[in-house]
């Protein structure tokens, strides 16, 4: 099997690229990053090689970036989905969609996929219109889709703004640990675990258009 895996240089694709490759199943992987040449908002999806599946990583992600470069997030999470997407349309490949937190402050728990969205700052917001970018183009063309929406990840190589990195850098320095509000709540997954689930999706028949939390 032959996987095109956009942003493999990123948090989850690290961590993915390790936990892909122990399996005993023939895998190929092709990174497609900034890292290796590849600028998935400006590349020509006629030069990148074929695949059977795309795992799509690729994009901004940081709430508190969002809010001080709101017109980034949405560009470039969206142009990187649409020729995303329009690569897999091409290739007749099956796409896994890495999306994030959607459901805001729940109404209920546990939180399932039949849960009202409600997103409540701008690089969640840009996640749902990549999301439903590709429901309606993989509807139309008859695409498979799976769409993954992970809640609180952490592990190795997560980004330093991530909560339990900023209280393993105070550690670090200090025996003091200072958060911004005590108030939230939050279920934390491990990347390698969330990185287990992908590798579920990636071995099983694709059929039609997904969602999990």
């Amino acid at each position: 099997m032959k996987i095109l895996l956009t942003g493999s240089s990123g948090f989850i694709g690290r961590n993915l690229h390790n936990v892909l490759l122990q399996s005993e199943e023939d895998i190929k992987i092709i990174p497609v990053a900034r890292s290796v040449g590849i600028d998935l908002e400006k590349v020509d999806i006629n030069e990148l090689p074929e695949s059977d599946l795309v795992i799509h990583l690729a994009g901004k992600v940081g709430v508190l970036g969002s809010w001080d470069n709101p017109d980034v997030f949405f560009r470039s999470n969206y142009i990187s989905t649409l020729n995303t997407i329009g690569y897999c349309r091409k290739h007749s490949a099956s796409l896994i969609y890495v999306s994030s937190y959607m459901y805001g402050n729940p109404r209920y728990l546990p939180i399932d996929e039949k849960h009202p969205l409600s997103v409540n700052n701008p690089y969640a917001a840009s996640k749902l219109i990549s999301e439903e970018l590709l429901i309606k183009y993989a509807d139309l063309f008859g695409l498979n889709l799976t769409i993954l929406r992970p809640f609180n990840l952490y592990g190795p190589f997560m980004p330093t703004e991530n909560l339990i990195q900023f209280v393993f850098e105070q550690l670090r320095r200090t025996n003091c640990v200072i958060v911004r509000d005590l108030e939230p709540k939050r279920d934390y997954l491990h990347v390698e675990d969330f990185c287990k689930a992908i590798d579920k999706v990636v071995r099983r028949i694709p059929t039609g258009i997904e969602v999990y939390n």
